[in-house]
């Protein structure tokens, strides 16, 4: 693989990696939307949201229409949608093959704060519970 290649290919997983462009994408997966509807989704603040709209229209994963006064995002890539498919796939069967319970949760007893403990807990919990809810699309799917 040539270097020029090799850049190409970084700087597409350094655009898809910060988690508010992924959470754009998930949105866009649904189809077409507007950037108030984005923010509104993903509880943001029009600012930002445009911010990272704009990174993936720059690197061609995003297109978009304005009609009248608003803008409207669709994927522009439907490969962008198969590398997240691919890497959720590969995230799920690791944690499968996880044995029960091997997660060390020595980390979370030495913390001082309870707010930290508590507030890294739900986190944990909401990650498991999207594992839990990927898990089953690809089930859905393969099946």
């Amino acid at each position: 693989m040539s270097d020029k290649m090799m850049e190409l290919i970084a700087r597409r997983f350094r655009t898809l990696g910060e988690p508010c462009r992924l959470r754009l994408i998930q949105q866009l997966e649904k189809g077409e939307r507007s950037v108030g509807e984005l923010v509104e989704a993903l509880d943001g603040n029009q600012s930002n949201v445009s911010k990272h709209l704009q990174v993936l229209y720059d690197a061609g994963l995003v297109s978009r229409r304005r009609e009248g006064t608003s803008v409207l995002y669709v994927i522009g890539d439907p490969m962008v949608l198969k590398l997240c498919e691919l890497v959720c796939r590969s995230e799920v069967e690791k944690y499968m093959l996880e044995p029960k319970g091997s997660f060390d949760m020595e980390g979370i007893r030495t913390m001082g704060d309870d707010a930290q403990k508590g507030e890294l807990v739900k986190e944990i919990r909401a990650l498991a519970g999207e594992v839990r809810e990927l898990k089953g699309m690809l089930a859905a799917r393969v099946g």
